[in-house]
């Protein structure tokens, strides 16, 4: 169970930052590092994460 609520603090941490109305898009830094993130990473820059998911352990 501490798994699964650290993960979800992780989740919310990254959606404090990169989400929709996150620090990052915030300001002009923010949307330059953002932009700089979207360019090089192969992977989508966190922000709208599902967290009605059910863990594999719940019926």
């Amino acid at each position: 169970m501490k798994q699964v609520v650290n993960r979800y603090k992780l989740v919310f941490h990254r959606y404090w930052l990169f989400g929709d109305y996150g620090i990052a898009y915030k300001t002009y830094f923010g949307r330059l590092v953002l932009r700089f993130i979207k360019k090089i990473s192969p992977s989508p820059v966190p922000g709208w994460y599902d967290t009605h998911a059910k863990h594999n352990s719940v019926y």
